[in-house]
């Protein structure tokens, strides 16, 4: 492989802590940093929290980001009394299925004691018929914490075979305020990336405005996108896609790439 510049549009682990998906591309010799394209508001924490004392209404649980695991995590450490305080989740929780979409996801939600279930899935429309296959048609409802970006892929897939969601917006994406700074330090210092990866429809549409803002020039860049989602909002931008990811992991965004440089 070529040392090629490689620019990740994911959150920046914090300092310290190793992104998996640089240090994969790195051991293949690449140039690879990350830029964090979204900002998150939480909103709504009481009555998540307040979902969350009533276990026994629901089947399970839906969680699609990491962001939605922090929401729990933020509606616990806002909410709770300080007796309640040694655990997020308790026993209840940890007995019923935790439906997640992304590794990342599943590791959070491991992390409060969630019994995480298709983390291999990929995707909301992916992991829909897991969802099915797992309950009952007449089961309750399932509590379905989440951004106001979700699409609509998976309530109505769920709805088609009779499984309600109890749905809380739990916080709001926005774009990075320091993206085009960011982007323009990349660029002054490394030069125009040969690759850019792109992780969601929200990041697409910041990463646009941005490229769009600072007159940057796309010609010779390859798109890669993490997932079919993903790939579709950047043909909606204009963007052709050199490659796409099949699933959210390290080792999938590698074969993208090794796959463009053939």
């Amino acid at each position: 492989m070529n040392r090629c510049n490689v620019l990740l549009f994911r959150a920046v682990k914090d300092s310290g802590q190793v992104d998996p998906y640089i240090e994969v591309l790195n051991k293949q010799g690449l140039i690879a940093a990350c830029i964090s394209p979204l900002s998150f508001d939480f909103v709504n924490l009481e009555p998540l929290y307040l979902a969350l004392q009533c276990p026994e209404r629901f089947s399970g649980i839906i969680l699609t980001s990491p962001r939605a695991v922090e929401a729990i995590q933020k509606a616990h450490e806002n909410c709770a009394s300080e007796a309640d305080m040694s655990t997020c989740c308790g026993a209840a929780w940890k007995q019923l299925p935790a439906f997640v979409v992304s590794k990342a996801t599943a590791e959070a939600a491991t992390r409060l004691s969630f019994s995480t279930y298709g983390e291999d899935s990929g995707s909301a429309e992916a992991l829909a018929p897991l969802i099915v296959k797992a309950l009952p048609t007449d089961s309750k409802p399932l509590l379905f914490p989440c951004g106001n970006l979700r699409r609509e892929v998976l309530p109505q897939k769920l709805a088609e075979h009779g499984i309600g969601l109890h749905t809380l917006t739990v916080y709001h994406t926005t774009a990075n305020p320091r993206l085009e700074e960011s982007l323009l330090g990349h660029i002054q210092e490394k030069g125009v990336p040969e690759y850019l990866v792109l992780y969601s429809p929200s990041g697409v549409q910041f990463v646009d405005d941005a490229l769009k803002n600072l007159d940057i020039s796309t010609e010779k860049i390859k798109f890669i996108a993490i997932g079919p989602t993903t790939s579709t909002s950047l043909e909606k931008h204009g963007y052709k896609v050199a490659a796409t990811a099949l699933e959210p992991t390290p080792d999938s965004l590698l074969q993208a790439v090794m796959k463009v440089q053939r």
